[in-house]
Protein backbone atom coordinates (compact mmCIF):
# COMPACT_ATOMS: atom_id res chain seq x y z
CA UNK A 1 0.00 0.00 0.00
CA UNK A 2 1.25 3.49 -0.84
CA UNK A 3 2.28 5.35 2.29
CA UNK A 4 0.42 8.50 3.29
CA UNK A 5 2.81 11.45 3.21
CA UNK A 6 2.72 14.47 5.51
CA UNK A 7 3.53 16.81 2.60
CA UNK A 8 2.33 16.17 -0.92
CA UNK A 9 1.14 17.91 -4.07
CA UNK A 10 -2.34 16.37 -4.01
CA UNK A 11 -4.28 17.27 -7.15
CA UNK A 12 -7.05 18.78 -5.03
CA UNK A 13 -8.55 18.65 -1.55
CA UNK A 14 -10.62 15.62 -2.55
CA UNK A 15 -7.45 13.58 -3.00
CA UNK A 16 -6.04 14.98 0.24
CA UNK A 17 -9.13 13.94 2.20
CA UNK A 18 -8.82 10.37 0.91
CA UNK A 19 -5.39 10.14 2.55
CA UNK A 20 -6.65 11.82 5.73
CA UNK A 21 -9.52 9.33 5.85
CA UNK A 22 -7.19 6.34 5.44
CA UNK A 23 -5.58 7.24 8.74
CA UNK A 24 -8.32 8.92 10.76
CA UNK A 25 -11.87 8.10 9.59
CA UNK A 26 -13.82 5.12 10.91
CA UNK A 27 -16.59 3.06 9.39
CA UNK A 28 -19.85 4.49 10.71
CA UNK A 29 -18.51 8.01 11.28
CA UNK A 30 -20.97 10.87 11.03
CA UNK A 31 -19.27 13.86 9.41
CA UNK A 32 -20.33 17.50 9.23
CA UNK A 33 -18.95 19.92 6.66
CA UNK A 34 -20.26 23.39 7.66
CA UNK A 35 -18.20 25.07 4.90
CA UNK A 36 -19.23 22.78 2.03
CA UNK A 37 -19.05 25.33 -0.79
CA UNK A 38 -18.78 23.37 -4.04
CA UNK A 39 -17.96 20.10 -2.28
CA UNK A 40 -14.40 19.67 -3.55
CA UNK A 41 -13.36 17.87 -0.36
CA UNK A 42 -15.88 15.12 -1.12
CA UNK A 43 -15.21 14.42 -4.81
CA UNK A 44 -14.24 10.86 -3.82
CA UNK A 45 -16.72 10.46 -0.98
CA UNK A 46 -17.72 6.99 -2.12
CA UNK A 47 -14.21 5.78 -1.19
CA UNK A 48 -14.32 7.10 2.37
CA UNK A 49 -15.06 5.01 5.47
CA UNK A 50 -18.02 6.94 6.85
CA UNK A 51 -21.73 6.48 7.39
CA UNK A 52 -23.18 9.96 6.90
CA UNK A 53 -22.04 13.31 5.48
CA UNK A 54 -24.02 16.38 6.50
CA UNK A 55 -23.38 19.45 4.33
CA UNK A 56 -24.05 23.13 4.93
CA UNK A 57 -23.01 26.25 3.01
CA UNK A 58 -23.74 29.97 3.05
CA UNK A 59 -22.97 30.21 -0.68
CA UNK A 60 -26.24 30.62 -2.66
CA UNK A 61 -24.54 28.86 -5.56
CA UNK A 62 -23.89 25.71 -3.52
CA UNK A 63 -26.04 22.58 -3.58
CA UNK A 64 -25.78 22.63 0.23
CA UNK A 65 -26.94 26.25 0.61
CA UNK A 66 -28.88 26.98 3.78
CA UNK A 67 -30.21 30.52 4.11
CA UNK A 68 -28.86 32.22 7.20
CA UNK A 69 -26.24 29.53 7.84
CA UNK A 70 -23.26 30.75 9.87
CA UNK A 71 -20.50 28.27 10.70
CA UNK A 72 -19.75 30.35 13.82
CA UNK A 73 -23.18 29.54 15.29
CA UNK A 74 -24.58 26.16 14.26
CA UNK A 75 -27.99 24.67 15.18
CA UNK A 76 -26.57 21.44 16.62
CA UNK A 77 -26.16 20.09 20.13
CA UNK A 78 -22.73 19.57 21.66
CA UNK A 79 -20.99 16.39 20.46
CA UNK A 80 -23.40 15.86 17.54
CA UNK A 81 -20.88 14.51 14.98
CA UNK A 82 -17.86 12.23 15.06
CA UNK A 83 -15.87 14.49 12.72
CA UNK A 84 -16.25 18.12 11.66
CA UNK A 85 -14.45 19.10 8.44
CA UNK A 86 -13.90 22.86 8.65
CA UNK A 87 -12.44 24.70 5.65
CA UNK A 88 -12.80 28.46 6.25
CA UNK A 89 -11.44 31.22 4.01
CA UNK A 90 -7.92 31.37 5.41
CA UNK A 91 -6.04 34.04 3.42
CA UNK A 92 -7.01 37.70 3.65
CA UNK A 93 -6.90 39.52 0.34
CA UNK A 94 -6.33 42.97 1.81
CA UNK A 95 -7.30 45.98 -0.24
CA UNK A 96 -5.55 45.05 -3.49
CA UNK A 97 -7.82 44.73 -6.50
CA UNK A 98 -5.23 42.37 -7.97
CA UNK A 99 -6.01 39.68 -5.39
CA UNK A 100 -6.20 36.17 -6.81
CA UNK A 101 -8.50 34.74 -4.14
CA UNK A 102 -11.88 36.11 -5.20
CA UNK A 103 -12.90 32.54 -6.02
CA UNK A 104 -12.29 31.57 -2.38
CA UNK A 105 -14.69 34.28 -1.25
CA UNK A 106 -17.28 33.04 -3.74
CA UNK A 107 -16.99 29.43 -2.58
CA UNK A 108 -17.82 30.47 0.96
CA UNK A 109 -20.41 33.11 0.15
CA UNK A 110 -18.05 35.64 1.70
CA UNK A 111 -17.67 38.39 -0.86
CA UNK A 112 -17.59 40.72 2.15
CA UNK A 113 -15.10 38.59 4.08
CA UNK A 114 -12.78 40.53 6.41
CA UNK A 115 -9.99 42.12 4.39
CA UNK A 116 -7.38 42.14 7.15
CA UNK A 117 -5.60 39.04 8.47
CA UNK A 118 -6.47 39.87 12.09
CA UNK A 119 -10.20 40.17 11.43
CA UNK A 120 -10.19 37.07 9.25
CA UNK A 121 -8.37 35.16 11.99
CA UNK A 122 -11.13 36.14 14.42
CA UNK A 123 -13.65 34.61 12.00
CA UNK A 124 -11.55 31.44 11.67
CA UNK A 125 -11.17 31.11 15.44
CA UNK A 126 -14.88 31.63 16.10
CA UNK A 127 -15.75 28.94 13.57
CA UNK A 128 -13.16 26.58 15.02
CA UNK A 129 -14.59 27.04 18.50
CA UNK A 130 -18.00 26.04 17.17
CA UNK A 131 -16.57 23.08 15.23
CA UNK A 132 -14.96 21.75 18.40
CA UNK A 133 -18.22 22.17 20.29
CA UNK A 134 -20.28 20.04 17.91
CA UNK A 135 -17.60 17.36 17.40
CA UNK A 136 -17.15 14.36 19.68
CA UNK A 137 -13.87 13.08 18.24
CA UNK A 138 -12.02 14.99 15.49
CA UNK A 139 -11.95 18.38 13.77
CA UNK A 140 -10.19 18.92 10.45
CA UNK A 141 -9.22 22.53 9.77
CA UNK A 142 -7.44 24.04 6.76
CA UNK A 143 -5.22 27.10 7.30
CA UNK A 144 -2.25 28.91 5.83
CA UNK A 145 0.73 31.13 6.61
CA UNK A 146 0.98 33.90 4.00
CA UNK A 147 2.24 37.40 3.25
CA UNK A 148 -0.15 40.33 3.66
CA UNK A 149 0.81 43.98 3.19
CA UNK A 150 4.47 43.04 3.12
CA UNK A 151 4.36 41.15 6.43
CA UNK A 152 4.27 37.45 7.18
CA UNK A 153 0.97 36.42 8.77
CA UNK A 154 1.36 33.21 10.78
CA UNK A 155 -2.13 31.90 10.07
CA UNK A 156 -1.43 28.21 10.66
CA UNK A 157 0.35 28.86 13.95
CA UNK A 158 -2.38 31.18 15.22
CA UNK A 159 -5.06 28.64 14.27
CA UNK A 160 -3.20 25.86 16.06
CA UNK A 161 -2.65 28.09 19.09
CA UNK A 162 -6.40 28.71 19.29
CA UNK A 163 -7.14 24.99 18.95
CA UNK A 164 -4.74 24.10 21.74
CA UNK A 165 -6.34 26.80 23.87
CA UNK A 166 -9.67 25.01 23.39
CA UNK A 167 -8.12 21.85 24.83
CA UNK A 168 -7.60 20.10 21.49
CA UNK A 169 -4.64 17.84 20.78
CA UNK A 170 -2.82 17.91 17.45
CA UNK A 171 -3.31 14.44 16.03
CA UNK A 172 -1.80 14.93 12.58
CA UNK A 173 -0.70 17.56 10.04
CA UNK A 174 -0.89 17.49 6.24
CA UNK A 175 0.91 20.07 4.10
CA UNK A 176 -0.81 20.56 0.75
CA UNK A 177 1.77 21.86 -1.73
CA UNK A 178 0.17 23.69 -4.63
CA UNK A 179 0.74 26.34 -7.23
CA UNK A 180 1.10 30.09 -6.81
CA UNK A 181 -0.81 33.01 -8.20
CA UNK A 182 0.50 35.31 -10.93
CA UNK A 183 3.58 37.39 -10.18
CA UNK A 184 3.16 40.99 -9.14
CA UNK A 185 5.71 42.33 -11.61
CA UNK A 186 5.70 45.82 -10.16
CA UNK A 187 6.55 44.63 -6.66
CA UNK A 188 9.95 43.72 -5.26
CA UNK A 189 9.89 40.29 -3.64
CA UNK A 190 10.86 40.39 0.04
CA UNK A 191 9.39 37.09 1.26
CA UNK A 192 9.25 33.55 -0.07
CA UNK A 193 6.00 33.00 -2.00
CA UNK A 194 3.47 30.89 -0.13
CA UNK A 195 2.66 27.75 -2.11
CA UNK A 196 1.19 25.45 0.52
CA UNK A 197 -1.68 25.21 2.96
CA UNK A 198 -1.92 23.06 6.08
CA UNK A 199 -4.65 20.73 7.24
CA UNK A 200 -4.62 19.98 10.96
CA UNK A 201 -6.34 16.91 12.37
CA UNK A 202 -7.36 17.87 15.90
CA UNK A 203 -8.64 15.56 18.60
CA UNK A 204 -11.23 17.35 20.68
CA UNK A 205 -10.82 17.45 24.49
CA UNK A 206 -11.05 14.10 26.24
CA UNK A 207 -14.20 15.11 28.07
CA UNK A 208 -15.85 15.26 24.65
CA UNK A 209 -14.29 12.12 23.23
CA UNK A 210 -16.36 9.09 22.35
Amino acid sequence: MTRVLAANSWTNNGDLIVDVARLHFRDGDSILDPTYGHGIWWKRADELPMHQLSKLSNDPGSAAYSEGHDFRSMPFDDNSFDVVAYDPPYAAKGGRETSTIDDMDARFGLHDAPATPALLQDLIDDGLTEAVRVSRRLVLVKCMTYVSSGKLWLGEFLTLEHALGLGCRLEDRFIHVGGIGPDQKDRRQIHARSNSSTLFVLRVPMRRAR
